[in-house]
């Protein structure tokens, strides 16, 4: 397995989306969050802390025949669009940014973290965090 790459700055994103070229023919595989929530052994509820909030999601590409793991910590809110009729699962570009010392990865370019979020009819699968960091093999 090759070495965790931290995403912090505009060179960062830049480095991650050359390396799997802007995300273009690339589809979502797997998706993996962990809350740090649980139940003690006297039934008390443990909400875990914000690094236990924890999202992974696997990508496939036909343009790199790599794969990559993007890992989101400190989760504070996410959606992935599920099957949709007459839609196709490959992504064509996606929207990366840091705003506000919050990672923000949506799977299409021409996302905007200032319009509302439709949840009755979402266009695009979307990830807002603390902190990303990204591994291809």
């Amino acid at each position: 397995m090759s070495e965790w790459k931290k995403v912090g700055t505009q060179a960062d994103i830049d480095s991650l989306m050359n390396e799997f070229c802007g995300f273009h023919d690339g589809c979502i595989v797997s998706v993996n969050y962990s809350t740090g929530s649980f139940v003690d052994k006297n039934g008390k509820m443990k909400d875990g802390e914000e690094s236990d909030k924890v999202l992974c999601v696997s990508f496939d590409s036909q343009a790199v025949k790599k794969k990559l793991e993007l890992r989101f910590t400190g989760v504070r809110s996410f959606g992935f669009v599920g099957w949709q009729k007459g839609c196709f699962c490959d992504i064509n570009g996606c929207y990366l940014n840091i705003d506000s010392g919050l990672i923000i990865w949506a799977d299409g370019e021409d996302f905007s973290p200032e319009n509302p979020i439709s949840l009755i009819n979402p266009q695009y699968s979307y990830v807002v965090s603390s902190s990303l960091e990204w591994n291809l093999e």
